[in-house]
């Protein structure tokens, strides 16, 4: 073999093998790559229900006591982003709630008592070039369920809907959903 022939091949190699030390160190160091880069529509993750550090049951809140969605996440339909309820919401049902033989009640009294906030783990995660205004959408009598699925008959929430792009679009267009026709579909509605 020619000796130029030889170290393009010994070049092509090395590079190979950079590739794979660099793609293997991005899955090692960046969280939840895996999960991002193994479908290239990683939002569309229907039936993604992750471990959360404390239990919340919206069967019970959402479903058999009928706590309204906007009371725990309140000020969604004032902005654009959702808004997750902090101890403080909690706690104000729960500071009246004995927490005897009740450990996961205890341990969300602890939390509130040392100042603890949840940290919780976000189920419905949208890419970062997708702009959705739950203001807008419920303004428009959409319905949180029509995103989030029978969220009072769930025990523990999972993402109900693919939230791809065509999902959306369709929704857009048909007026079943809100009860309007045609909301908008250029590409601004989405990506600002």
């Amino acid at each position: 073999m020619p000796l130029e022939s030889k170290s393009i091949s010994t070049f092509a190699g090395a590079l190979a093998l950079l590739a794979v030390v660099t793609l293997a160190a991005f899955f090692a160091i960046v969280p939840d790559a895996w999960r991002r880069t193994s479908n290239l529509f990683y939002y569309a993750n229907q039936g993604y229900q992750p471990a959360q550090p404390l239990d919340y049951n919206h069967k019970l809140h959402a479903g058999q006591r009928k706590i309204p969605c906007l009371y725990c996440h309140a000020g969604i339909d004032r902005g654009s982003k959702g808004v997750l309820p902090s101890l403080e919401v909690c706690m104000n049902c729960h500071a009246a709630i004995p927490t005897r033989d009740r450990p996961k009640l205890k341990q969300l009294v602890s939390w509130y008592n040392q100042g603890t906030p949840v940290e919780w783990t976000k189920v419905h995660d949208l890419p970062d070039f997708v702009r959705f205004n739950h203001r807008q959408h419920l303004a428009a009598g959409v319905v949180c369920q029509t995103c989030h699925g029978p969220i009072q008959e769930m025990n523990v929430v999972q993402q109900w809907a693919p939230l791809t792009m065509g999902w959306c679009v369709n929704c857009h267009r048909d007026s079943t959903a809100t009860g309007h026709h045609n909301a908008p579909t250029t590409c601004q509605t989405c990506h600002y």
